[in-house]
């Protein structure tokens, strides 16, 4: 059951960092370019 759930989590988090991971990208840019 936890390794079910293990991998439940981990579906979520994936959705929530790609929902998150255009954020992140700009930020990445954003610090590129001011370094």
């Amino acid at each position: 059951e936890s390794l079910e759930l293990a991998l439940k989590d981990c579906e979520l988090q994936k959705r929530i960092f790609k929902q998150l991971g255009l954020v992140i990208l700009d930020g990445d840019k954003a610090n590129s370019s001011i370094v």
